[in-house]
């Protein structure tokens, strides 16, 4: 499941800020400082604050650049799935055999729409601010999955 994490990684972007050209389009387009998303540090290890607009709106600027914002200003929650999905196969092929590959695809498609799921309900006071939420949550998710393996 760790690769999970690495995947939710890829959707978050701005993490270790080695920035993603979408990213620094967003910095550029919106006029905020680098300084402020970095200083948010990695949603992995703790929620992001949902309070701080510049952050929200760079957050959903970076979320429509990546295709996870609908052409209604919702949640694009198939590209959100879809994202995951596609780093735990590339994964997955990198990593094991043709049938074990197969098998985790499959293990963790279920599993990724399960920990997307529960992020379903997230809304803020904005769009931005609903996609900084999102990120949350799903970090949240991830983070107690995570937990709960290293108990196993």
């Amino acid at each position: 499941m760790k690769c999970l994490i690495v995947c939710f990684t890829l959707l978050v972007g701005a993490l270790a800020y080695s920035w993603e050209p979408h990213e620094l389009k967003c910095i550029e387009e919106l006029g905020t400082d680098k300084s402020i998303v970095e200083g948010f540090g990695d949603p992995l290890e703790k929620p992001t604050p949902i309070d701080n607009e510049a952050y929200n709106e760079f957050t959903e600027c970076s979320w429509k650049k990546q295709g996870l914002v609908t052409d209604a200003g919702e949640v694009n929650w198939d590209a959100i799935d879809n994202v995951i999905l596609e780093a735990v196969k590339e994964d997955a092929e990198k990593n094991k055999s043709d049938s074990e590959e197969q098998v985790a695809a499959l293990l963790a498609g279920g599993l990724i729409k399960g920990l997307i799921d529960n992020c379903r309900n997230e809304h803020g006071n904005s769009n931005a601010q609903t996609f900084v939420k999102v990120q949350n949550c799903i970090g949240t998710q991830l983070r107690t999955l995570d937990s709960s393996e290293e108990k196993h």
